[in-house]
Formats: structure tokens, sequence, C-alpha cells
């Protein structure tokens, strides 16, 4: 499934880059202006995948709502600066989750109980390389810092198991991200990215797209669909998860 959506993300990216190609003709100059987004997204995003600390892993198949019953605390930012052709971005995500679940491999047939914090930035310099009055196409470089800590206990019925593990990690990540403007104050925009290279996940891509509104001045909204995939695996910790769901985002920009 996971190699299905790396299929559908390349194909989105090439989209992105002809549609900009074919909107390239008549480019406009740049401006000398400072310009500034901040927004606080909320994702209502379900999970699905694998977590594990020493062997000891838990599949989880869960919905938004299942997601939102188990949420201890959440916390997201999304930071946007742009001056002339260069761009700037920060997105940052923060989970704290308790939940249950099935355990797999050596204590397969056991119920499980998952307790995990996850931290997500995605930290990217970019560049306009195409824009006229509809459309820009940015193309951007950087690093997706990530944190997750995981404390897993399985409950079999002649013995109980436990085990915690960490890790912060920093993975290399490229992508594209293109912004389309079919009408005066209204758009629509979409985001691709992928990293990893074994570098310290052996994989990690996402894709983000959706429409984008003026709901006072300075102020907007984006309604979007965003998919998050993670493949990582530390001596300890393990994550082989997808993350999917609708995301809402309101911020201001000036």
């Amino acid at each position: 499934m996971v190699f299905n959506f790396v299929r559908l993300a390349i194909v989105i990216v090439l989209g992105v880059f002809s549609v900009a190609a074919a909107q390239a003709q008549g480019q406009i100059p740049d401006t000398e202006d400072w310009n500034f987004r901040l927004g606080i997204p909320i994702w209502a995003a379900g999970t699905h995948g694998t977590i594990g600390a020493f062997n000891r892993k838990v599949h989880l198949d869960q919905s938004f709502i299942d997601t939102l019953d188990s949420l201890d605390f959440a916390a997201a930012l999304n930071l946007e600066v742009r001056k002339d052709r260069w761009l700037f971005f920060s997105d940052g995500q923060y989970l704290k989750i308790s939940d249950t679940g099935e355990s797999r491999e050596l204590f397969r047939g056991g119920s499980a109980s998952l307790g995990e914090k996850f931290m997500i930035d995605d930290l990217a310099i970019g560049y306009t390389a195409l824009k006229n009055e509809c459309v820009s196409l940015d193309l951007f470089a950087g690093a997706q810092l990530s944190y997750a800590a995981a404390n897993v206990s399985i409950n079999l019925p002649t013995l109980d198991r436990a085990a915690s593990a960490s890790a912060f990690w920093a993975d290399p990540i490229i992508g594209a991200y293109l912004n389309y403007q079919f009408s005066k104050p209204a758009g629509f925009y979409t985001k691709a990215d992928v990293g990893g290279f074994h570098s310290s996940s052996r994989l990690t891509w996402q894709v983000e797209g959706g429409f984008e509104f003026p709901i006072a001045s300075h102020f907007y909204t984006r309604v979007a669909y965003r998919c998050l995939a993670s493949d990582f695996q530390r001596r300890a910790l393990s994550i082989d998860t997808v993350v999917r769901g609708p995301q809402v985002e309101i911020g201001v920009r000036f």
C-alpha cells in the first residue's frame, strides 16, 4: 500500500511541473517585499501501520475519531517567509497519544497498549522556478526533524511484556510547492516531498493539496487533504505508518 502512495506522490509532483510549465510563458517581475504567513493547522487524521519498541509492536488501524479518543495533547504551527523568489518554511506538529491495539510478531495474539510522543518539523529553503499572474512553482530542499518516544506494553495470558524507546533523527527532503490562483481572492495549492533515502528513515514522503480562501483583510483559511508516510527502523524503535486525513488551517498573512 505504501508503494501505491509513493507512485501517487510521484504522479502529483509530475503533474505540478506540467501545469506550471504550461503557464510559464508570461512570468512577472519579482518584488522586493517580505511576505509572511503564520497558520495553525487542524489535521483530522487517522493512523495506519505499526509502532514498536524492542520487537514489541502494536498494529494501529485508527480513524480520526479513534485518534481523537486516544489524544492527550496536540499542537501545530506553520510558518512561511518569502522574499523575491526565495522561500523558507517550517511545518511543525506535536502529538501525545495513549491507545490500545493488537500485538504483532513475537507476541502476536496479545492485547497491547501504547503511549507515544511524536514531533515532526519540516524545515526547507526553496526557490520560485516559475511564476506568473496565476501560477507559481517553488522547488525546495531541507530536512525533516523527528522525535518519537514509544512505550509499549503487551499483555499475554501467561506474562506481561513492556518496553520503551525513543529517538531523534533528521532526514533530507526534496519537493515541489505549487500555487494556482483561479480567481482574485481564492486559489488551489499542492505541496509534495520525499526524503529519507536510508539516511535515517528508509523512506518518508507526504502530499498535501487543497483550496485557500480569504476570510478577512489579512486572514485566510485552507481546506486540504494531507497524507504523511514514515518508515523508520533503528535498533529499539520502529515506526512504519501512514497518517492521512482532511486538514483545515487558519492563519494570518502580512
